[in-house]
């Protein structure tokens, strides 16, 4: 257990190496926090741990205190990719792509969830894609009620459907639903039909990894 766990609301099973080349499986951590301290101090303890292979910051620390800020903050302490995580990026028009991309200049990469439709997800996508930035694409939240079969607003088949179309645009790095064992294994099954590559599964807590 690593001391700071308390403030790690999330960790992926499988992650992205230090050079797009050279994928490897490890544990990106989601500072998923308020504190830029505890963030810098998580980072301190788990940068240079064997496995750990990325950081996710998201908008909480991005917002509460500037992304290029934090980045840089982070940056000091590990040369390991860190992800920005906006819960979720990609659900806006396709002509706000660039201007979001540009904001997020200073991470490595970027997680988009482009439930907005087909123009957006393609808009988005490229615009990451022309900015030299590795884009990650989600398509199903780990929280009931998401999906229109368990009495949500999306449609059911709208995550493979969002997956198949990301992969045709060449992105080869996914967020999965880690707590959905049943769901993973059917977005799985895509794999073999739409070259859909690394995975990295969200909703983890550490203390199930540690």
């Amino acid at each position: 257990m690593f001391p700071s766990a308390r403030h790690c609301s999330a960790i992926s099973l499988e992650g992205i190496g230090h050079d797009e080349a050279h994928m490897s499986s490890g544990l990106i951590i989601a500072l998923d926090l308020l504190d830029l301290c505890a963030a810098e101090g998580i980072v301190k303890e788990t940068a240079d741990l064997k496995g750990v292979c990325g950081f996710k910051i998201g908008f909480c620390l991005g917002l509460t205190h500037g992304l290029p800020h934090t980045v840089d903050r982070l940056r000091r302490l590990t040369k390991l990719p860190i992800i920005y995580d906006h819960q979720k990026a990609g659900t806006d028009i396709p002509e706000t792509a660039e201007s979001f991309v540009q904001a997020c200049s200073a991470v490595d990469r970027i997680i988009l969830f482009p439930q907005a439709g087909p123009k957006s997800l393609e808009a988005w996508v490229k615009a990451v894609q022309k900015a030299k930035k590795v884009v990650i694409v989600g398509g199903e939240m780990t929280h009931k009620g998401y999906l229109e079969s368990d009495g949500g607003y999306i449609l059911s088949d709208a995550p493979k459907r969002i997956y198949i179309a990301a992969a045709k645009l060449g992105v080869t790095h996914f967020v999965l639903p880690g707590n959905k064992p049943d769901r993973m294994l059917r977005i799985a099954c895509i794999n073999n039909q739409s070259s859909i590559g690394n995975v990295w599964c969200d909703d983890f807590s550490i203390r199930e990894i540690t």
